[in-house]
C-alpha cells in the first residue's frame, strides 16, 4: 500500500469513515504489517498533540486578554501560521508529524518573550529556538511541495495497473480493453513518477483495444511523437522490442515474431517470443526502425516466453470508424514520422520511454 494512500485511510479509519468491512480489513492488514501499524500509532499521537495544540491556543488567548489589559498594547500575535498549514493541507500535513515540535516551541517562545528581568543566555535561547522554527517550517514547506504532487490519486488502493502509450502527443493514448475492465478511476504515471488524470474515450473488447484522454491540466503535450504506428503486418522472424510497467518502474525487454497469428490462430493479433509479465499488458511493441507493430495483450500461461499481441493496424481500423461516428476523434492525429531510425537501441528507449505510461486502475 503506497504511503499517501494509507495515510489517507489511517485517517478515514480514526474518524470512523469506513464500513464495517472495510475497519475489519484495514485492522487486521496493520495487525501483520509492523511498518502500516508503526504509521497508524504515529497518527493517533499526532491526533493527541492537536488536541493539546488546541488547549494551548485558549490559554495564549486569555493571556492575550491579560497583556491587554497591563500594557493598553497590541495582542500577542498567534501562531496561526500552524492553524492555517492545517487547514490548508489537511491530508499531507500528516506526514510532518513534526508540527506538534514547531506549536511548542512557539508557545515556548512566547512564554519566554515576556518573562520579564530577562537574562542574556534567555534571549540567546530565544533566537536559537525562532531560528530553530524558521528552520522546521522551511523543511514542513518542502515535504508538503514533494507531498502534494499525489494529491490526484484516489483514496482507494490500486487494484491492478498495466500500461498505456500515446498515439497522439496532445494526451490521447491506446492500452488493451481488459486493462481498464471495471475501472471506477484512472490514473496515469510516467518513469519520472508524475501522475495525471485521465479518462476512458472508447473500449472495444473484440480487439482488445482501449483509447483514453489526458484531463490533467497539468499534462504538457509530447509533439512530434518519436515513432510512426505500422499500417501493414509484422513479418515472422522480425526482432521488435517493448517497454512496459510490470512493476513501479519502466522495464525494457526483446524478441522476434515467431508466428503471423495469434491465439488459436486468431488474425487479429500475432504470436512473439518476448518475456513479458502482468503489468506490460497495453504496451508498445516496437520494430527496429521505431514503428509501433503491435499493442502487448496476454501471454500463455503454458509456455514461457510466448505473448500474443493486437495488430498496430487495428488502431487504424476502429479510430476510422469512431471517426465517421462522433467528431471528438477527428481530434486525433496519428503519428506519422518515426525519428527512431538509424539510431542505437539505448537513444530510441530514451525517447520512447517518455510516450509510455503506467495505467493505475482503482
Amino acid at each position: 500500500m503506497e504511503d499517501i494512500i494509507l495515510l489517507e485511510n489511517i485517517e478515514r479509519y480514526l474518524t470512523g469513515q469506513m464500513s464495517e468491512t472495510e475497519h475489519s480489513f484495514f485492522e487486521a492488514y496493520c495487525t501483520n504489517n509492523p511498518e502500516a501499524n508503526k504509521q497508524l500509532k504515529e497518527h493517533k499521537l499526532f491526533a493527541t498533540y492537536l488536541n493539546q495544540y488546541s488547549q494551548q491556543k485558549d490559554f495564549i488567548s486569555q493571556l492575550d486578554q491579560i497583556h491587554k489589559t497591563v500594557t493598553g498594547t497590541n495582542a500577542i500575535k498567534k501562531p496561526s501560521s500552524i492553524v492555517y498549514i492545517w487547514n490548508r493541507y489537511k491530508r499531507t500535513i500528516t506526514v510532518a508529524a513534526s508540527i506538534a515540535g514547531i506549536t511548542t516551541l512557539i508557545i515556548s517562545s512566547v512564554f519566554t518573550y515576556f518573562t520579564p528581568k530577562t537574562k542574556p543566555s534567555q534571549v540567546q535561547e530565544l533566537v536559537n529556538k525562532v531560528n530553530n522554527i524558521e528552520r522546521k517550517q522551511t523543511e514542513l514547506g518542502t515535504t508538503i511541495k514533494r507531498v502534494a504532487t499525489k494529491d490526484n490519486e484516489p483514496a482507494t488502493p490500486v487494484l491492478y495497473n498495466g500500461t498505456g502509450f500515446l498515439i497522439d502527443g496532445k494526451g490521447y493514448l491506446v492500452t488493451s480493453a481488459h486493462v481498464i475492465k471495471n475501472a471506477k478511476n484512472i490514473r496515469i504515471q510516467n518513469y519520472k513518477g508524475e501522475t495525471y488524470h485521465a479518462e476512458i474515450m472508447h473500449v472495444n473488447t473484440k480487439h482488445d483495444l482501449a483509447f483514453l484522454k489526458i484531463t490533467d491540466k497539468q499534462y504538457k503535450p509530447i509533439n512530434p511523437l518519436p515513432y510512426t504506428i505500422r499500417k501493414n503486418n509484422i513479418d515472422l522472424g522480425e526482432a521488435v522490442f517493448t517497454l512496459g510497467y510490470p512493476r513501479k518502474e519502466i522495464v525494457y525487454g526483446e524478441g522476434y515474431a515467431s508466428a503471423s497469428t495469434g491465439y488459436n490462430g486468431d488474425t487479429l493479433t500475432c504470436q512473439l517470443a518476448i518475456s513479458a509479465n502482468p503489468g506490460n499488458s497495453g504496451g508498445p511493441i516496437l520494430s527496429q526502425n521505431g514503428d509501433v507493430v503491435g499493442i502487448l495483450s496476454t501471454r500463455q500461461l503454458q509456455a514461457d516466453g510466448v505473448v500474443f499481441a493486437t495488430r498496430s493496424a487495428n488502431i487504424y481500423r476502429l479510430l476510422n470508424e469512431l471517426k465517421k461516428e462522433d467528431i471528438a476523434y477527428q481530434k486525433i492525429k496519428l503519428p506519422s514520422y518515426s525519428s527512431l531510425k538509424n539510431i542505437d537501441r539505448t537513444q530510441q528507449i530514451k525517447r520512447v520511454k517518455d510516450c509510455v505510461f503506467m495505467i493505475k486502475v482503482y
